[in-house]
């Protein structure tokens, strides 16, 4: 029985990490991708929206905020009788998320499969701490959370972050992991409506 157990185990493990070696997969396609579109001066080839501000913090002072939303585009026949139209939709497939200051930067990147879900979170933080957290995620569920320190000239943290590789995760980390997809779907919202605007 104990045998049978352990084997259970390792089957689910080795399938747990086949998924994430995949989401890897569709992420650095897509990067690359973006890469191809910008290298060649195409941006066109991989439609995005763009949006800046910068905000005054009490003690912080200006920092700058930029939100980069790539879509897949997609054009929808529609017959209503003898008529045909066409109606443009778009799918969300990556945000980027950066917020920087004099004293620090953080870098969020949301990535999302074919249909606009959630599949993969990286938060990479430089100043304070200094730590890349990646949040692995199918069908809107946490599967995998793995940190690990960054070494970086304008560290500040008085200590090396903690590493880890968690596959049983917590209430904190699941909690976590729901502010992360409201956040997505607020970005998914945020696309739709400037999308809106644009799409004709």
């Amino acid at each position: 029985m104990k045998n049978l157990i352990i084997n259970l185990f390792l089957i689910s493990s080795m399938i747990a990490y086949s998924q994430n070696e995949q989401t890897d997969k569709i992420c650095k396609e897509y990067d690359q991708k973006i890469q191809t579109a910008i290298d060649e001066e195409v941006i066109y080839a991989v439609p995005q929206i763009q949006i800046t501000t910068t905000l005054s913090k009490r003690a912080i002072g200006p920092v700058n905020h930029k939100i980069t939303i790539y879509f897949d585009e997609y054009e929808i026949e529609i017959e209503e009788g003898e008529e045909v139209s066409f109606h443009k939709e778009a799918v969300i497939r990556k945000v980027e998320f950066t917020i920087a200051s004099v004293s620090y930067q953080i870098d969020y990147h949301y990535y999302f499969d074919e249909g606009g879900l959630l599949i993969r979170y990286d938060e990479k933080e430089i100043g304070y701490e200094c730590v890349h957290t990646t949040t692995y995620f199918k069908d809107k569920e946490p599967t995998r959370i793995v940190q690990k320190p960054l070494t970086d000239e304008n560290c500040q943290a008085e200590k090396p972050a903690e590493s880890f590789d968690k596959k049983e995760l917590g209430k904190r980390e699941k909690a976590e992991a729901t502010w992360i997809l409201d956040e997505a779907k607020k970005f998914r919202e945020l696309l739709f409506l400037n999308y809106e605007f644009v799409k004709n």
